[in-house]
């Protein structure tokens, strides 16, 4: 099981989604996004090669990034939460695909009004936001 929320629009190229597993297989965020047919960028082995170039926006890996960590610590029980920026080459593609969807007179939408467009059903928004 994997809850998601669309962050950010670019154009209709991509999109950035939170994704939030609330089970732990291997690929599972990987199989689920490529199951509802959004695919992750650079994720050949799911997308197949059209996810690995998006007009022009090379993507020589997988873009998943675990920005936010949280476990019980197994010896003293405490929560223990690591909060990681993405990686340069993360930063970089999701520039390059602003820029790719405003240079196209596309527009990059944002917070909770990309959510509300997308076409993926979203069941964490809690209307908070």
């Amino acid at each position: 099981v994997t809850a998601f929320q669309v962050d950010r629009r670019y154009g209709r190229y991509a999109a950035h989604v939170l994704l939030f597993p609330k089970t732990g297989r291997t690929h599972q965020l990987r199989v689920h996004l490529n199951a509802v047919g959004h695919p992750l960028l650079g994720d050949q082995t799911y997308g197949g090669r059209r996810v690995l170039d998006v007009v022009g926006v090379p993507f020589t890996r997988v873009m998943l990034h675990a920005r936010v960590l949280g476990f019980h610590h197994p010896a003293t029980g405490l929560y223990q939460e690591f909060d990681i920026p993405p990686p340069a080459d993360f930063a970089s593609a999701e520039a390059a695909l602003e820029a790719l969807a405003i240079g196209s007179n596309g527009t990059v939408l944002t917070g909770s009004y990309a959510r509300r467009i997308s076409p993926l059903q979203d069941d964490t928004d809690d209307g908070n936001d």
